[in-house]
């Protein structure tokens, strides 16, 4: 239930997210601050995702550590002059049964700073791992930290997204080293792996499945980013030709309701109407583009959305 080393603290400190941090008494000189070894879970995970042990969280809290741009994860020193940090944005639907294959991820430093670039699985690896035939929902999360090298999309000047990444790695890159199997990998790296797994719930077993492409795709739920909550207050009818077949046409049935208003409630659209259509309606990580949304939905109805204004 607790364990404690030296002293018992009495002051919590929080990452930024709001898990759990260190432990520590009022009268601790800063000096001190890093050194007792009183993680949470929560500050495992947090580790764990940004590729760190505790000596390197010390070292980038004590001002010893380069910038992420720089320091590129500890090896800054591999063929990685063209690598820039990265975090991942979005997933997009998979196309198949093998499990989301493509994303977004937002650029953090280098000359194309802020802007997006598309990514797809065949030219990422997670610690030298290559991720062509993984579900990448078992692997990546929002914000996920990771290092990307990027190229022009031709012709992309209209287009929202106008880069396209190239190389995406996690962990290490391919180019410092590859191992057939985490039991090959030396103990003085092994445990980066490990807490990247632990971070994602996911056992060594598992992994080895899910880089294989062997382990069953996850039901596909799109990331939360700028969640809001609204209420639906009204349902659109579709043209009784349009979204079914010439059978169910013969029949007289219609396509049901396929779009809708809500009511921005809480977020940084507030009091705003927002229209949707069933094809961007998700309901227990299922699709609602064939669906009646009068059997799922009602005026009234509570939901969370994201929504952008029309310019």
């Amino acid at each position: 239930h607790e364990v404690v080393l030296g002293w018992k603290g009495s002051v919590s400190f929080l990452h930024a997210t709001g898990q759990g941090g260190l432990t520590l008494t009022p009268n601790t000189r800063e000096d001190t601050l890093l050194y007792p070894r009183v993680f949470s879970f929560q500050s495992t995970k947090f580790l764990g995702r940004e590729g760190m042990d505790i000596k390197l969280y010390e070292d980038i809290v004590e001002g010893c550590v380069p910038s992420r741009a720089e320091f590129l994860n500890g090896y800054g020193n591999v063929n990685t002059d063209e690598s820039v940090c990265a975090r991942v944005h979005d997933i997009f639907p998979p196309q198949g049964n093998s499990g989301v294959s493509i994303g977004v991820v937002f650029i953090e430093s280098g000359p194309h700073a802020e802007q997006k670039a598309i990514f797809d699985r065949k030219v990422c690896t997670v610690f030298g791992y290559t991720l062509e035939k993984a579900d990448l929902q078992y692997l990546l999360e929002l914000n996920e930290p990771c290092f990307v090298r990027l190229q022009s999309i031709p012709d992309s000047e209209d287009m929202e997204i106008r880069l396209k990444v190239t190389c995406l790695w996690i962990g290490w890159p391919k180019e410092y080293a590859t191992y057939q199997h985490p039991r090959d990998i030396p103990v003085g790296e092994r445990h980066k792996l490990l807490l990247f797994l632990e971070a994602h719930h996911i056992s060594i077993k598992d992994f080895l499945s899910v880089l294989k492409g062997e382990k069953t795709p996850r039901t596909f739920i799109p990331f939360r980013k700028d969640e809001m909550k609204g209420t639906v207050v009204q349902l659109d009818r579709g043209s009784k030709s349009r979204g079914i077949g010439l059978k169910e046409q013969k029949m007289g049935r219609d396509a049901g309701a396929v779009s809708g208003v809500i009511k921005v409630d809480k977020g940084p659209l507030i009091g705003a109407l927002v229209t949707f259509h069933r094809r961007n309606t998700w309901v227990l990580g299922y699709n609602m583009g064939k669906a009646d949304l009068t059997n799922l939905f009602i005026e009234g109805q509570k939901v969370s959305l994201e929504a952008v204004s029309i310019s």
